[in-house]
């Protein structure tokens, strides 16, 4: 995960992009999310809070055999809003194996990852 920069205030630009390049060779359930100063988590495709279903888990972003690259996307390009709250984030692309339980972040099998202050 790259950004443009690791301080920001409101109204900066924050870009998010995302580069896979190395396959992944197995079947997975991938998530592209920003964990929030609060702990709270978002969706990063529409920042939105994850939705958690309650028998099956957080609801991926994508889910597949598996993943070619080379492959980029920019997540997020927009000014930060002026009310956003200050602190640190991290913006992750987390890729978990589709069988494997999600008991946390460090169970995925990639965090590509970059951290970022509002200030």
């Amino acid at each position: 995960m790259l950004s443009n920069g690791t301080v920001f205030s409101g109204g900066d630009n924050l870009m998010l992009k995302f580069r896979l390049n190395q396959s992944v060779n197995w079947p997975f359930k991938g998530f592209a999310v920003i964990f929030m100063p609060d702990g709270s988590i978002l969706n990063l495709l529409n920042l939105k809070p994850l939705v958690i279903n309650k028998k099956t888990g957080p609801v991926p972003a994508a889910t597949g055999p598996s993943f070619s690259a080379p492959f980029a996307i920019t997540f997020f390009n927009s000014a930060i809003p002026g009310g956003a709250p200050k602190g640190r984030y991290n913006a992750a692309v987390l890729f978990f194996g589709a069988s494997d339980a999600i008991t946390g972040r460090d169970a995925a099998r990639i965090d590509a990852n970059t951290s970022f202050i509002v200030r």
